[in-house]
């Protein structure tokens, strides 16, 4: 069946593969279907990075501290 999502071609090396079979088989799920979990959590973490020194950087320059409870306010 054609769909219209767009579509990625990833070259590896065979012992990258082995762990990515791996991986989908103990998550009872295709090949591409653990890419693309795999791919999701590594932008995840990065957009975690990307906000963290981000932070860091604000206070470092005096930013304001503000306590989790009065911030939900």
């Amino acid at each position: 069946m054609a769909t219209e999502l767009p579509r990625v071609n990833i070259t590896m090396d065979k012992q990258l593969f082995g762990m990515l079979s791996l991986f989908a088989k103990h998550e009872g799920s295709s090949l591409s279907a653990a890419a693309k979990e795999l791919i999701k959590l590594g932008l995840e973490m990065q957009e975690d990075i990307y906000f963290s020194k981000l932070s860091e950087e604000r206070l470092a320059k005096g930013g304001k501290n503000i306590p989790h409870k009065d911030a939900w306010k």
